[in-house]
């Protein structure tokens, strides 16, 4: 069976060689390309390039090389028919008949695409005459540079209605074929008549380019209140806007660095963020539809949606949620941006900067929590039956996956909420128990039996460890127990290297105690230790430093104080290390505390507005961005040769 060249070139446009090849390999990004060991050989050092851009792979050592179908046939040992069947499967289309594509029609595509190329580099032309010095204006005024009106080929159509049919009878080419292409059609304010009007007037044409960098179609934008604002070029042999992607070619450049993709609603949308650095694509239509989030799966795993902050996008974004459901297949899914009420991406990046929207994608949400917010959003939960139809709706949106693994996940995602959401158990008392029962160390009295303490601090420390004092330093029932936390591993470790360093070089608190008294650790047993230490030096002011060293030791060493192999990493945690260093390392570690909890803050601000985010609550969110800009500027100017590894390991 013969097949069509146009459809083996539809499969190598629609199917990335990376996201074949990751089925059977596991590939890691390497610049533009991807590396992997080799499947064809016993390889144990990578050795396989994959190279999406060219559509090829290559192996340095035994030499293999290929396309996605070679791929196929060589790993499953399988004939050229049925690669592409399993190809045509995995892209979601249909192999045609290839009886009905005949020379003639192969013929007359390419001829189309000729076409489509001399109609764009006219439009080009026409924006940079006085017919398109409306256009300029608009985009100037948007904030599209020179620069990308060049790589997005953006061009003017002007308001005559036969401007392009007399370039295109210049060129030699008729009507028929004009009609083809989607160029021109037929006047339909006069019926049965035979005039021609071009497709595209008084309009900023944005031409849509396949992977290949061809020109397929054209997507024109109004100025003025004509309508329809937006205008898409109609089907053609070239083109079906349920399968393409605005910006697709412009964004594959640019994913190697982000290693992501934002999915837009508009053009100015996409060429904004595409140049700000951010790889960026936009549906031909008001949602994805299957085809397109095929696509988009095959370059990322995780797409970000983010369209326009206002209830048309909110709408769009929740028909990609229900298309995307039946489609999910492990390891894929979609992360949901929402920006404020009213605005766009380019908005945002125009008025307040790329900075403010890397803040909203860093705010962005999974698909699943994203269920769950507008179901929660949409109902009131105040009677027996509207909770009810909430959980019934969730339960219809689960059954909607068809993957058996996933749907299973979401129902435990789910079922987890749900719980959290409607039962009331309380167990902290219990927590609470069990949490400060760990904290009566019997480690004192074996301490104080085993290590005589001479002199006046000996007498101290008896009135200090009597069982009163103990419970009234250690115990603090308004803290939770560790299981009611999921934090990160690095914030933890900060707090656990702060209390160590007080340990090690109490005199510290004279510079830094009214800093750290004001914290609050997220760790339940290090917030104990802290508010001890605090207890301690208010019960205890006569007290010597050293006998602080001695009450932290005791009580603390096996739970909080980091280790003697621990230490060699983190050497201000010794108490033979220079005490001005490790002050160094304090201020440095309390600065990474303040600036985590203003990244809660504006993540917070972000998730509690996410349905209308007004220009207050982003001037609030400017503001603390400049804060945490200046307490990293405040760790920069440390010296960090004299403190050692808090950065290098991601503390």
């Amino acid at each position: 069976m013969s097949l069509p060249p146009h459809f083996i070139e539809e499969l190598r446009n629609r199917l990335t060689i990376s996201s074949i090849i990751s089925r059977k390999c596991k590939l890691k990004r390497n610049g533009r390309e991807f590396i992997a060991l080799c499947p064809f050989h016993n390889d144990n050092k990578p050795s396989l390039s994959v190279v999406d851009d060219k559509g090829f792979y290559h192996c340095f050592a035994c030499g293999a090389h290929g396309d996605i179908f070679k791929f196929l046939m060589e790993t499953n040992g399988i004939k050229f028919m049925e690669a592409v069947e399993q190809l045509a499967s995995i892209a979601g289309i249909c192999i045609p008949n290839s009886r009905s594509e005949s020379r003639h029609h192969i013929e007359r595509r390419k001829s189309i695409q000729s076409i489509m190329d001399i109609a764009c580099s006219w439009y080009e032309q026409q924006l940079h005459t006085n017919a398109g010095e409306a256009g300029r204006n608009y985009l100037m005024k948007r904030g599209i540079t020179n620069e990308t009106i060049k790589n997005f080929r953006i061009g003017w159509a002007p308001g005559y209605r036969n401007a392009l049919q007399h370039v295109m009878k210049y060129e030699g080419v008729k009507n028929e074929i004009l009609i083809e292409a989607g160029l021109v059609k037929h006047y339909k304010e006069k019926k049965n008549s035979s005039l021609m009007v071009d497709y595209m007037r008084n309009r900023i044409v944005f031409p849509i380019i396949d992977r290949h960098c061809n020109v397929i179609a054209f997507g024109g934008r109004v100025l003025g209140d004509n309508q329809p604002k937006y205008l898409n070029s109609p089907e053609t042999h070239l083109f079906n806007k349920a399968q393409m992607l605005y910006g697709i070619s412009q964004a594959r450049n640019l994913i190697s660095k982000f290693g992501k993709i934002i999915v837009t609603e508009g053009y100015l949308d996409v060429l904004s963020l595409n140049q700000a650095g951010l790889p960026a694509v936009s549906p031909l239509g008001n949602t994805l539809s299957k085809y397109q989030l095929i696509d988009l799966w095959q370059i990322t795993a995780e797409p970000f949606i983010c369209f326009d902050g206002d209830k048309a996008g909110y709408r769009a974004a929740l028909r990609v949620c229900d298309r995307a459901l039946p489609l999910l297949k492990p390891g894929q899914s979609l992360r949901f941006v929402t920006l404020p009420h009213g605005q766009d991406p380019a908005d945002l990046i125009r008025l307040y900067g790329k900075e403010v929207l890397h803040e909203f994608l860093a705010a962005a949400r999974g698909l699943a929590e994203f269920i769950w917010d507008n179901e929660l959003f949409l109902s009131d939960l105040q009677t027996p039956e509207s909770k009810a139809k909430f959980k019934q709706d969730i339960d219809l949106k689960i059954n909607n996956i068809s993957d058996k693994y996933i749907r299973c996940e979401y129902h435990n995602f789910f079922r987890k909420k749900n719980s959290e959401l409607f039962d009331n158990v309380d167990c902290q008392y219990h927590d609470i128990q069990k949490s400060t029962k760990e904290l009566y160390s019997r480690s004192t009295k074996k301490y104080m039996h085993n290590h005589s303490i001479s002199g006046k601090n000996h007498s101290l420390n008896q009135r200090i460890f009597n069982k009163k004092n103990h419970k009234k330093l250690l115990i603090n029932k308004s803290f939770k127990s560790r299981k009611d936390f999921t934090v990160s591993s690095s914030e933890i470790r900060r707090e656990q290297l702060i209390i160590s360093i007080i340990a090690a070089h109490p005199s510290l608190l004279d510079r830094f105690g009214e800093c750290i008294e004001y914290e609050n650790f997220i760790d339940p047993i290090h917030e104990n230790a802290r508010h001890a230490i605090f207890s301690f030096v208010r019960n205890y002011p006569e007290a010597a430093f050293e006998s602080l060293k001695f009450f932290l030791k005791v009580n603390f060493t096996n739970k909080i104080i980091v280790s003697k192999n621990v230490k060699k990493i983190f050497p201000f945690c010794d108490q033979n290390y220079n005490a001005e260093f490790a002050g160094k390392a304090l201020f440095v570690l309390l600065m990474k505390n303040k600036i985590k909890k203003i990244e809660q803050k504006i993540d917070s601000l972000i998730k509690k507005n996410s349905q209308d985010i007004n220009n207050n609550t982003l001037e609030i969110i400017m503001s603390l961005r400049a804060t945490r800009i200046n307490l990293i500027n405040n760790i920069h100017a440390v010296d960090h040769d004299e403190i050692g590894t808090i950065d290098t390991i991601g503390i």
